[in-house]
């Protein structure tokens, strides 16, 4: 689904140049989740704004289903870390908020976005604010607006490093479960080593200019619960990718 070949992105602080990294080539096939992990300012987030059309690459190129990525595309959606969403709309609307940007009528948006609510088990709070709203209750509104989409690829940003371990364990069990009856593709950014191994099939280690594309899952998502967290192959895994990031 995605082909990354030689790509390249930089910076300007006090005039000069700072390179985030260069000749990166990767592929991802559609139905292999991607976990992207490595250190702070090796540029996880710069990737993944560039996957979903909103930065341009400095060199390379960018391939989405064989055709090159030039711009959003609306197959694609971004799920950011703090959220985005705008305080002085309610949960509907939020959740809705793209499809009324691309002219769908009120009950179009009723349509689609209630079932979607409804399957994040936040339907009872449709007329509420963000600033009503816990951790998790906030990062269900933000993938509620972006599945509402109805994307073919689901990029997230660090979605969950600010919940407490019970909601962010809940949360990546639901993203496997949407992702699997979806059919939609992930890329994920995190920090955490065990967030990595449990959403992702493979894993992209960026750590000062260089990358490793590592397998990391030896069960499908449907496997993947809680007892897969205690097994020795999921602790087998983690092992692998904490190896990889300390070189």
């Amino acid at each position: 689904m995605i082909e990354v070949h030689n790509l390249a992105a930089s910076y300007s602080e006090k005039g000069s140049k700072k390179i985030v990294f260069e000749n990166l080539s990767f592929e991802v096939s559609s139905g292999i989740p991607l976990s992207v992990i490595g250190p702070s300012g090796c540029g996880k987030t710069t990737l993944l704004y560039l996957l979903s059309g909103l930065k341009k690459p400095e060199k390379g190129e960018i391939l989405f289903r064989r055709e090159r990525l030039n711009g959003h595309q609306r197959e694609i959606a971004l799920v950011l870390q703090h959220y985005g969403l705008l305080p002085w709309k309610t949960v509907f609307q939020n959740a809705s908020l793209g499809l009324r940007i691309r002219g769908f009528s009120k009950k179009e948006m009723k349509e689609t976005v209630l079932p979607i609510l409804q399957e994040l088990t936040i339907d009872h709070l449709l007329d509420r604010f963000p600033n009503q709203l816990s951790g998790g209750e906030k990062q269900r509104v933000a993938i509620a607006r972006a599945l509402a989409l109805r994307p073919s690829l689901l990029l997230l940003d660090e979605p969950f490093s600010s919940l407490d371990a019970f909601t962010r364990e809940h949360l990546q069990n639901l993203i496997l479960n949407i992702c699997r009856q979806r059919e939609l593709a992930l890329v994920h950014v995190t920090h955490s080593i065990e967030e990595a191994v449990f959403l992702g099939e493979k894993a992209l280690v960026m750590n000062e200019g260089r990358f490793d594309l590592l397998s990391i899952n030896g069960v499908g998502m449907a496997a993947r619960n809680s007892e897969y967290r205690k097994s020795d192959n999921f602790h087998q895994y983690c092992n692998l990718l904490r190896g990889h990031l300390k070189r």
